[in-house]
């Protein structure tokens, strides 16, 4: 429970922290569709590589916004 708190937490600063502001409502959106994923997961090794994807698509997307100004 802990560790799903923490990626929540994570990936909402993130875009605030990394995108441009006129991007950050479509990365926010992207951010809550992957947080549904994680917790209608199956089994702990399901979420856990959801986790994985959670924070290397926040960062890409994140480095996009900025990369599109």
């Amino acid at each position: 429970m802990v560790n799903y708190l923490l990626v929540v937490f994570a990936g909402l600063i993130t875009p605030f922290a990394f995108a441009p502001f006129g991007y950050i409502p479509t990365i926010f959106i992207g951010h809550l569709i992957l947080f549904w994923l994680i917790f209608n997961s199956k089994d702990n090794k399901q979420a856990l590589k959801l986790d994985w994807y959670l924070a290397y698509l926040s960062i890409c997307l994140d480095f996009i916004g900025c990369s599109l100004l």
